[in-house]
């Protein structure tokens, strides 16, 4: 699991796997499965906004307002059931007599979403409403969940009525105009000045967009650089430390403090200097990333450090993910609270502040060990 979402990222491809499980060599992928679900993202913005967060992008579906929420609710319950998807079938004029397009949607649901991103990091994200589809069926038409998200948003926006979408399934196989937007466009396009878009990913690709092109253009640290050293090492309690990736580059320090071990929670390897144990745990600092499930190994090689020397638990800022684990370590070990927990190693790295999504992850793990004489034994998910 672990090498396919490295392959994944140094691929640019936008997926994660969490979880894996072993199948007969009778399985196929496309025939064996129960039901596939799709989780169709949108972002509702002000008709003003002209920038995006970049983490957002192609992530993301951004439309304007006006949405309303309680109109797409009542259209995605139009769509439950069986029913013949002709309308929603790509290129379905093209398509041979007889083409099946009756589908059953077991469910089609619009909920509030939320931000990749901690928007206190980033002040793009104020005034967006975040909202995701999700899909479940047995099968589906090429394109066909793509195209119900369209009507349901375009009801949303008030560019079809209930009736309009209705009748997409009492006369299947037609699709009503809309308006005529695309062709006000294409007219008004060709008095457009050309122009080109740059834009950089988080991990520093740059590309350049213009004339429906995209070309990579150079590669950046896709992050603002600061050459200032953090060395502040902090002591959360007798063998264990944690502070950020400076401290675990620099030998003075480590061998000051008597450090053996050195864990390294961030997304890419540490440099190692010699003499010591090393455990890179690849971990992404975003809410949504699955703490839980480097728990195990994080805390086996700390229990190890600690029998023999001192361990050194550090991500690249050692504000998010190396606390976390931390904390998590103190909860499960040393049977504190989060709140305990997370205080003492506060008082240890002052700069120490998991995000949203870590920190619910570990309210949830703390009602999991709550009570076992075992607290290591507990479920960790």
């Amino acid at each position: 699991m672990k090498i396919l979402n490295t392959y994944c990222e140094k691929s640019d491809i936008s997926l994660s796997v969490n979880n894996v499980e072993a199948v007969p060599p009778t399985f196929h992928a496309r025939y064996s499965s129960f039901y596939r679900h799709y989780l169709y993202r949108i972002a509702v913005t002000n008709k003003d906004v002209k920038a995006y967060p970049i983490v957002e992008w192609k992530k993301c579906y951004f439309i304007p307002k006006p949405f309303c929420l309680d109109n797409a609710v009542k259209a995605c319950e139009l769509f439950e059931g069986t029913k013949d998807f002709a309308s929603f079938c790509h290129h379905f004029k093209q398509k041979p007599s007889g083409y099946p397009t009756i589908r059953t949607i077991d469910h089609f649901y619009i909920k509030p979403g939320r931000p990749l991103f901690d928007p206190v990091y980033d002040p793009l994200y104020s005034n967006i409403e975040f909202y995701d589809f999700h899909v479940k069926a047995r099968s589906f038409m090429y394109k066909q969940v793509r195209r119900m998200v369209s009507v349901v948003v375009a009801l949303a926006q008030g560019r079809m009525d209930l009736d309009q979408v209705c009748q997409l399934f009492e006369k299947p196989g037609e699709f009503p105009r809309m308006s005529n937007l695309r062709d006000l466009l294409k007219i008004k396009g060709k008095n457009l000045r050309r122009v080109t878009t740059r834009v950089t990913l988080p991990n520093g690709r740059v590309f350049q967009e213009g004339d429906g092109m995209t070309i990579e253009s150079e590669k950046t640290h896709g992050f603002v650089v600061d050459n200032t050293p953090d060395l502040q090492l902090g002591q959360v309690e007798h063998g264990i430390y944690i502070a950020s990736q400076d401290v675990a580059n620099d030998p003075e320090l480590i061998h000051k403090h008597a450090i053996t071990h050195v864990l390294n929670v961030a997304g890419c390897p540490s440099e190692k200097l010699p003499g010591l144990h090393y455990l890179d745990v690849y971990i992404l600092d975003l809410p949504e990333e699955p703490l839980c499930h480097h728990f195990l190994p994080c805390f086996k090689f700390m229990d190890d450090a600690l029998k023999t020397g001192c361990v050194l638990v550090h991500c690249n800022a050692g504000i998010s993910r190396s606390p976390s684990i931390v904390v998590a370590y103190l909860m499960c070990r040393r049977q504190k609270s989060l709140s305990e927990a997370l205080r003492q190693v506060k008082a240890a790295r002052p700069k120490a502040n998991p995000n949203v999504g870590f920190l619910q992850q570990l309210q949830k793990y703390e009602i999991n060990i709550a009570g076992k004489a075992d607290p290591s034994s507990a479920p960790i998910s």
